[in-house]
């Protein structure tokens, strides 16, 4: 039977619940095996405690997962929602729903409900809390790791279309960070992303100054975008407010000079992507250099057809990340419409070193389309950072 949503106040109140009562009745400690994995968490070998912790079945880890009392403080609170994420998205559960789900149920659309899988539903209701208290205490250092978990979560529901986990954090994210930049970057990241028929452009209609949607190739309209009414300049006014505020954004100036590019405004976008180009090399910034390139690259190919400039920008691609696929494939593309032959030679090259034992390295022409997916190890890695012991 195909679930069935429907807005529910009830189930709203039950998703706000404050962590301290997920606790099963009668239980008020963790168990001694948790509390094992956990000290390795954070102060021994993290990868091989995330990697027992993901292995959990979900009653085991809603029965015995939680903070003793006499160390729940935000900071621990903070590790336990970094715990249940990494181990979550191991087993590739996170933001998905509970095995033992009911065919049909009611969802509260502000924040993550009990059907959701365990681990993220409970890192969820942790990070909440955190937002409230750092809030009430005003510690911008427990905000801006609230801000960066919604960044991921929410990042991460895009990438494999897990839309009603994405919706349901995005509004709550946006209520209670939606004046911070890198929120308005991420919140125009998706509308990026919707401004396709099902965002889910990630193929070769997407180098074409084209998304991909399950009908095939679409333009952006200017004012509406394909996938609703007003993404495209949803994305447009995100962007640019992101970088009124923070002018040293560059990923937000990245998407701008793209989205600019796909609607014929080309040389504003040209403006935007040099200068996002620019930035991004200076700070060693490679996936906004290799994306910068390639798009300034595609505007010189296909809008003012200068295939020697065209080949210059993604000659830069390469050189930032040489074994990424698309680089390779556009660069070889642009060298044989000139009419030199080694382009075939450039095709060929994207394959060096692949193998069975060494696969193709994450390209992020793939992952582009997904908001800051492309910064999750990043970010995880500096939670971890924040509180490790």
């Amino acid at each position: 039977m195909a679930r069935v949503f429907v807005v529910s106040l009830l189930v709203a109140g039950l998703s706000a619940a404050p962590a301290a009562q997920v606790r099963p009745r009668g239980v008020t400690e963790p168990s001694g095996r948790f509390l094992s994995l956990w000290s390795m968490y954070r102060r021994g070998d993290a990868d091989a405690a995330v990697d027992a912790f993901s292995k959990w079945k979900p009653k085991e880890v809603a029965a015995e997962a939680m903070l003793p009392s006499a160390g729940d403080d935000p900071w621990s609170r903070a590790a336990l929602a970094t715990f249940h994420t990494e181990a979550g998205m191991r087993n590739n559960t996170f933001a998905r729903w509970s095995v033992d789900s009911p065919s049909a149920f009611n969802l509260g659309g502000w924040g993550l409900a009990p059907v959701y899988e365990v681990h993220s539903y409970h890192a969820f209701l942790l990070v909440k809390d955190l937002t409230a208290i750092g809030k009430r205490t005003h510690d911008d250092r427990l905000l801006a790791y609230a801000r960066s978990w919604y960044i991921i979560a929410i990042s991460y529901s895009l990438r494999w279309r897990l839309r009603d986990a994405m919706l349901d954090l995005w509004d709550i994210a946006d209520h209670d960070f939606g004046d911070d930049p890198e929120m308005r970057l991420l919140i125009g990241s998706i509308a990026e992303a919707r401004s396709t028929l099902g965002g889910s452009a990630h193929n070769s209609c997407f180098g074409l100054g084209f998304f991909n949607g399950p009908h095939g190739c679409i333009w952006i309209s200017p004012t509406s975008g394909a996938g609703g009414p007003g993404h495209g300049q949803e994305a447009l006014f995100e962007f640019r407010h992101a970088l009124k505020e923070s002018p040293g954004l560059t990923e937000a100036r990245l998407r701008l000079g793209r989205m600019l590019h796909l609607i014929g405004r080309n040389d504003e976008a040209r403006e935007a992507l040099t200068l996002a180009l620019a930035e991004a090399q200076a700070a060693h910034q490679l996936f906004a250099t290799y994306m910068a390139a390639l798009f300034l690259g595609e505007i010189d190919e296909e809008a003012a057809r200068d295939l020697p400039a065209a080949i210059s920008h993604y000659r830069i691609a390469v050189d930032a990340l040489p074994f990424a696929h698309y680089g390779r494939l556009m660069l070889g593309q642009a060298m044989t419409r000139s009419g030199d032959q080694e382009g075939w030679q450039e095709m060929r090259r994207m394959f060096d070193g692949e193998a069975a034992d060494h696969p193709q390295v994450t390209d992020p022409y793939a992952i582009y389309p997904f908001a800051q997916y492309w910064q999750i190890v990043s970010r995880l890695r500096d939670m971890r950072g924040e509180i490790r012991q």
